[in-house]
Parts: C-alpha cells; sequence; structure tokens
C-alpha cells in the first residue's frame, strides 16, 4: 500500500511540474530594434528564455543579457533590467502590430 501511495505522489508532482513548466515557458524568437533618446537599440529574444539587449549612441554603447517569459503579449523581463538607469524595464507589450512598447 505504502509502495503505491508513493508512486501515485510521484506522478501527480511529475505531472505538476511538466503542466507548470509548459505554461511558464513560453518563449518566442524574435527581434526588436528602434530609437529613443539619441540611442539605438535592439533586443534579441531566443527561444531558451534568454534575451539581449544593444545599445548604441546617447546612452551608451551596451549590451544587457538576461532571462524572459512571455504570457499572451506581455513581455516580463526576469533578470538583466535591475541595474540599467531604466534603459531596460520588467515589462513590455507586443502589439498586433509586432511593435514593443514599454508597458505602462
Amino acid at each position: 500500500m505504502g509502495n503505491l501511495m508513493t508512486r501515485k505522489q510521484f506522478t501527480s508532482t511529475f505531472v505538476f511540474i511538466i503542466i507548470t513548466q509548459i505554461i511558464t515557458a513560453q518563449t518566442i524568437k524574435k527581434s526588436f530594434s528602434g530609437c529613443w533618446g539619441d540611442t539605438g537599440w535592439k533586443f534579441e529574444f531566443s527561444e531558451n528564455g534568454k534575451f539581449k539587449r544593444i545599445s548604441s549612441g546617447h546612452y551608451g554603447n551596451t549590451t544587457i543579457t538576461g532571462k524572459y517569459r512571455i504570457k499572451n503579449d506581455t513581455i516580463q523581463i526576469i533578470s538583466g533590467f535591475k541595474d540599467t538607469y531604466g534603459t531596460v524595464n520588467e515589462y513590455y507589450v507586443v502589439d498586433e502590430n509586432n511593435t514593443l512598447s514599454i508597458l505602462s
């Protein structure tokens, strides 16, 4: 009886982990670019949940890397935005025209 319960608990836990990963592991492979404050920037989002933001111009020549997740039309930067003095935000929205905008 104890062995059967352990197997059921393991199966339930395994299924829960898989479903959680499927729900939270949405990613994209896409690049967005633009210009703000005489600074050109480009976001490159990879399918592995990592991103790179390259910029050049008035606000410096920098490369920021980190991790992200996406839910529906909202991209959340999980790591890599905190020490960027507001040049990388935590949330962005991809609109119907495939434009990346800051979520306000």
